[in-house]
């Protein structure tokens, strides 16, 4: 049975390093934002309204 602490991280697509590592310059592909920047499933990188809008996910 899972206790619910789920060890995946997405890492990024340039680096290929987890999020917490990363040491890329954090902007959106999308939007070109610079605020609230995650790594997503697909390794790149998106502000909270694109991961919204697009629903993408993050790791946690």
């Amino acid at each position: 049975m899972s206790t619910g602490s789920s060890s995946t991280k997405f890492h990024c697509a340039q680096c290929e390093k987890p999020e917490d590592k990363c040491e890329c310059d954090k902007f959106c592909v999308l939007c070109q934002s610079q605020l609230d920047i995650r790594i997503c499933k697909d390794g790149l990188m998106y502000c909270e309204p694109c991961r919204t809008a697009c629903d993408y996910k993050t790791s946690d």
